[in-house]
Parts: C-alpha cells; structure tokens; sequence
C-alpha cells in the first residue's frame, strides 16, 4: 500500500503519535509525510515549528505551512497514487473530501480533548477512525460506528523505555512539564506547591520543559528547594532514567504520552483521578490517583468541556508518603513496567493499525485505484 500521513511535524507529543504510526507500517508499505508547521498552545504571536532533519527525516516529505489547500492536497494524493491518508487531528475538514476525491481512503487519529461539539458528526466522514482511550472511542461511537472505529489504546518502544537500576539511590521525581501551554495543562504550579508543601528533605524533584524556563512567569515567582529544571527538548528516552516517579496530575489530556512512556521506564506514576489519565493507572498497584478537588469549567465548546483540578493537599501527602518508604515505591515501579508489557507495547498495538488498514482497503481500495 500507498501511505500519506499528513501531520505537524517537530518534537510535541502529536508528532510522535504520528511517527509511531509511520513506523508501524514500514517497511511492508511505502509512506509519504505532508509536514505541516504548528505552533503550541495557539496564542497569537508564537513561532510555527517544523524538524525535517535528524531523528525527523522521512524518505518523502513535502513541507508545507499551518493551512493546506485542499487542491494542493488532492494533488499530492493523485502524484503519489494514495491508497490511504491518515491525519492526525485535523481541522481542515475540507481536507478530508479533498483526499477522498482524489482516491484515497481517510483515517484519522483523535484525542477527545481538542474536538469541538459542533464537529463530533464530522468524524462519519472519515473510513477508520483510531481513538487511543475509552473516552474518546465512548464520545464518537455514535457518529462513527463501531465498524469504523478502532480503539487502538496506545503502546510505546518496550526497548527504548525501559527502567534503570537505581537501588540504593534517593528517589528523585520527574515532572514533564511540556510546552506550558493551555493554561499549564500539565499543572506544573500545582506540582511546585505541593512540592513546597511536602518538604521533602531527602528526594529531588526534575522539572522538564521544553520551553524556556523564564517564559514560566508565574512559576519563575516560587521557591522550592530540592527542584532541579532541565529546559529544551530531550531525544527519546528522556530523563526517566534518572528518575523513581513521575508525578503527572495533568488538568487534561488526549493521551498523556509520559504516562504511558513511565509505566515502560518502570516509574511509579501519579496522575489525576480522571479520564483520561485514570485509564492508564491502577491506584495502589503501578502508581497513585490523586482525588480531584474540583472540576473547572474550559473556555470553548468542547466535547472535553472540563479541568480536573486535583487536591493539592492529598497530592502533598502522596507525595511524602512515596518519598518515605522507597522500597515500596520501587516496587509500585516494576508493577508498572509489567502493566507496560501486558498492555502498551507498540509492537503488538501497531500491528494492529497495520493490519487494520490492510483489511479495510479491499476491495473498494483496489476499485478506487483503477479509477485513477
């Protein structure tokens, strides 16, 4: 088969999604990449970023800006005799009957939490559509069908995240900060209060940013000892070498790439009692589900119209009570690698994305191509 992946293309959580998917059809099909600039967080004034070089090098890539004409698009499916175009949270719907017009079946990958009320009936335009979690598969069943959805769950390299020897050594936490986008996403502030409030003497806390740190102003005004920042974007497998938990009580999330990376670094994970990060942790077995103190309401009509805003307090004392029995949390580390094994690794998930797409191109996909 013919494949194009049409996708922002630089190092956030959405262009590794995508790659994954490359990867889990290569080499018995032939991929073609639209890489698309894309900025983070959608504030005004923010650059476009793109990576075609280095670990973001495809075979065929065609670079192009945040919007595409859809005529453009149709001839880049017709040029390179399109089988299969697979987006990736696309918000250009014309795009969509752009590459179905030029022959190609559409798929699409989608996390719940940027789609908008108005566009969930859209999602019935596409062949396939591949939900990562339970709540996002749960909200597009009725649109989609359950013969056009795939709920892939999600998996990651088990040979590249794998977990570190660290016995003996004082525990250290990891916070993946990310861009710092929508509103501290990831909670970040609530990280460095329950932080302070814990007073941990004998642990360390890891703060990854990709963004620089002095682009943080309300965090740049709080002190907390024992923190150590690391800014700008860290190769796979990251910093989770270094560390014995990952404390991720995200307001929102999609997927939560660094949960699931955690789980196969062997991390203990803390995470929001919430979907969709309470769909990769087992509370009391590979990690800890902090309890939500209040749901704040989310500007725009989204389908995900809610932030889950954790108790801090209760996030304090897990923490302090993490920090002070080791062993046990060490052994909330393996529980979490075995959850990893059994249930994420891509090897197993991409075959089945692969075959998938497979199954469902014939017959129509060999009609479609004797029309062009």
């Amino acid at each position: 088969m013919e494949i194009g992946f049409v996708s922002v293309w630089f190092a956030r959580g959405q262009a590794y999604v995508t790659r994954a998917l490359i990867r889990a059809v290569e080499p018995a099909h032939r991929t073609h990449l639209l890489a698309r600039r894309g900025v983070v967080g959608h504030v005004p004034g923010r650059p476009a970023y793109l990576e075609t070089t280095g670990e973001w090098a495809h075979d065929d890539v065609l670079a192009v800006g945040e919007r595409l004409e859809a005529a453009n698009l149709g001839d880049w499916v017709r040029s390179r005799k399109l089988d299969w175009v697979v987006f990736n949270e696309e918000g250009q719907w014309e795009l969509v009957e752009a590459a179905r017009q030029a022959g190609a079946r559409t798929a699409t990958y989608v996390t719940i939490d940027w789609v908008r009320r108005e566009d969930v009936s859209k999602f019935s335009r596409f062949d396939l559509v591949v939900a990562p979690s339970a709540r996002c598969a749960q909200e597009l069943l009725p649109y989609v069908g359950s013969e056009r959805l795939l709920q892939l769950g999600w998996g990651v390299d088990l040979g590249c995240f794998v977990p570190a020897d660290r016995s003996g050594e004082p525990l250290v936490f990891l916070h993946n900060a990310g861009w710092g986008g929508s509103g501290y996403r990831k909670n970040t502030p609530a990280v460095v209060r329950a932080w302070q409030r814990a007073a941990l003497r004998d642990a360390r806390l890891i703060l990854h940013t990709q963004r620089s740190w002095s682009s943080y102003p309300l965090l740049t005004r709080m002190r907390a000892g024992g923190i150590e920042v690391v800014e700008g974007t860290i190769p796979h497998p990251g910093l989770y070498d270094r560390a014995d938990v990952l404390v991720q009580p995200s307001k929102m999330e999609g997927l939560g790439l660094p949960l699931v990376e955690g789980l196969a670094a062997g991390l203990a994970i803390v995470t929001t009692d919430a979907p969709v990060m309470n769909e990769w942790v087992e509370d009391g077995v590979c990690g800890r589900l902090v309890p939500v103190r209040k749901f704040a309401r989310r500007g725009g009509a989204y389908v995900v119209d809610r932030l889950a805003l954790v108790d801090e307090r209760s996030l304090a004392r897990i923490l302090a009570e993490l920090a002070a029995d080791s062993r046990a949390t060490r052994q909330l580390g393996l529980a979490a690698r075995q959850r990893a094994v059994a249930r994420h690794d891509w090897k197993v998930l991409g075959q089945l994305f692969c075959r998938t797409l497979e199954e469902r191109l014939a017959p129509a996909g060999a009609e479609s191509r004797s029309e062009r």
